[in-house]
């Protein structure tokens, strides 16, 4: 399946080491891949500098999970 990902994804997506294009189409299992990458993300820089609450990478990548969950 081809997504069309919202521009606002796009730099995110560019940035994630993958060994496949994100923007052709995908298969089942590098859309698990993605999904995978991208709550390593989440993991890395998803937490504001406080520690109390998202950061403003941790809310785009929940926004993106939360879309693709949604054209699936």
């Amino acid at each position: 399946m081809k997504y069309n990902y919202p521009k606002k994804y796009h730099e995110l997506i560019r940035s994630l080491a993958l060994g496949f294009d994100p923007f052709g189409a995908i298969d089942g299992e590098q859309l698990l891949l993605l999904i995978e990458a991208v709550e390593a993300v989440i993991s890395e820089r998803g937490v504001n500098e406080a520690g109390d609450g998202e950061s403003e990478t941790g809310t785009l990548c929940a926004d993106l999970l939360a879309w693709l969950a949604g054209h699936e």
